[in-house]
């Protein structure tokens, strides 16, 4: 089938949320009576119905950042992959809250790491939620964003980690590297998180601005480096108030070495939903999208092509998990029950046309 010919596939088989998005995202439908039913059927979702409801939560550091699936970071992220934005009631009456705690704090400089953690989460999923034009969420994602360029302008690993026998670390925490207190004492933490990357990729003004589209690409040349890459997954441990914690959320890239190399084999995927996510996330980007490990990988999710065009991944790709974090993969379904082999069908193929789409956008756009 063509291209348009597996877009209308898509239309005609696939559920309320997948369609409302295949209209939006891929055919940019300017049938504002068509558009506006895809909208009410969406909200009236099985899996809508789930979700909204869960943004009725505290915001405190657990209630944003958790494997539970009512934290924030999980259902803001979720409930933007079903197609909820900006502009959509009763969705703006759900985020009001979380908009107006952003703003409160934007005026006063973060102050510890899980500060900034907190704020970082936020505003990336409120940014992948249509909100990234707002100025608090532009906020802290600039402010993110100039740290880390900072920093990666003069990387370099050996500077990361102090040593851990001057420290009193807590046995259980003893197998993990210890951060440098002295790269965040007295400022933010500069080592990039998958949420930065989410978010600055989001945020349109950024990509429409000459300066911080040089910081967006020095970020992602320096990720793209194997000696970023070869760093400990998660980093190690944060030293804060005598207490230390596992910092975790570093930008280590799903199978990166072997699609860099340009070697794809299916039979060791140990984990495709991230790889799908992530490659989709970062697809805006256009270093990631024009290194050797996006192009690899996306030759690599060819192989799940139908003869008719459509795809179908393996169904653990698709998987909703229990508990887990949305950003690793953990929920990944687009309408709840009857898993069958057409519903996976049409979340494969619209994963991958809306990867593709992006991709195509991205190239479009250069890098600088």
């Amino acid at each position: 089938m063509s291209k348009f010919d597996v877009m209308k596939w898509l239309l005609f088989n696939s559920g309320p949320i997948i369609r409302f998005r295949t209209m939006t995202d891929l055919l940019a439908s300017n049938d504002i009576q068509e558009v506006s039913k895809a909208i009410e059927d969406v909200l009236s979702s099985q899996m809508v119905e789930q979700w909204l409801p869960q943004l009725n939560n505290g915001i405190g550091f657990e209630d944003i950042h958790s494997s539970n699936p009512e934290s924030i970071e999980n259902t803001l992220y979720k409930l933007g992959q079903l197609g909820m934005k900006a502009g959509f009631q009763p969705f703006d009456s759900h985020t009001l809250a979380y908009r107006v705690w952003l703003s409160d704090r934007i005026s006063s400089p973060a102050v510890s790491f899980h500060e900034q953690l907190m704020r970082t989460i936020m505003a990336a999923s409120l940014a992948n939620a249509g909100y990234g034009n707002i100025s608090p969420v532009q906020a802290v994602l600039k402010s993110r964003l100039e740290t880390i360029a900072r920093f990666v302008s003069s990387f370099d690993s050996k500077n990361i980690y102090a040593d851990s026998s001057e420290y009193e670390i807590p046995k259980a925490r003893s197998n993990w590297k210890l951060i440098n207190p002295v790269l965040y004492r007295e400022s933010s933490f500069p080592l990039p998180w998958i949420h930065d990357l989410v978010g600055v990729a989001k945020v349109q003004d950024f990509r429409n601005d000459s300066s911080s589209v040089r910081k967006i690409n020095s970020v992602c040349k320096a990720i793209l480096r194997d000696e970023y890459q070869e760093l400990p997954t998660g980093y190690g441990l944060v030293r804060e108030h005598g207490r230390y914690y596992v910092s975790g959320w570093s930008v280590h890239l799903p199978y990166f070495e072997r699609f860099t190399d340009g070697k794809g084999d299916s039979h060791d995927m140990l984990d495709g939903a991230k790889l799908l996510l992530w490659l989709e996330l970062l697809s805006p980007l256009p270093v990631i999208c024009q290194s050797d490990w996006f192009q690899n990988a996306v030759l690599f999710l060819e192989i799940y092509r139908t003869r008719y065009d459509t795809y179908i991944f393996p169904r653990e790709w698709l998987r909703e998990k229990g508990s887990g974090y949305w950003i690793n993969g953990a929920y990944m379904a687009f309408q709840r029950g009857g898993r069958n082999r057409k519903v996976i069908e049409c979340e494969s193929t619209f994963r991958m046309l809306k990867l593709k789409h992006q991709a195509r956008l991205s190239r479009a756009s250069g890098v600088s």
